[in-house]
């Protein structure tokens, strides 16, 4: 039983890889991570949605094709 335990545990231990975080950039609209392997951008989008986009290397940004109303940017705050 003991050893089960012990190679489940060692198991769930290798899938959870997390990644540095270099620092962080703060605009009026959202928030960009520099991480490791890439950008991670979190972007409010109303009051109990948000926006996460990961790219990797470099910025490749692309338009968006998504009709969106001119909506405000609800405020929000960053802590640690």
């Amino acid at each position: 039983m003991k050893s089960t335990f012990f190679v489940a545990l060692t198991l769930f231990h290798s899938f959870c890889v997390g990644q540095v975080v270099r620092g962080f950039r703060q605009f009026p609209d959202r928030v960009d991570i520099s991480l490791m392997e890439g950008m991670l951008s979190i972007r409010p989008l109303a009051d109990n949605a948000v926006r996460i986009q990961f790219v990797k290397g470099a910025d490749a940004r692309v338009p968006e094709l998504i009709f969106t109303l001119a909506a405000r940017v609800p405020s929000f705050k960053i802590s640690d």
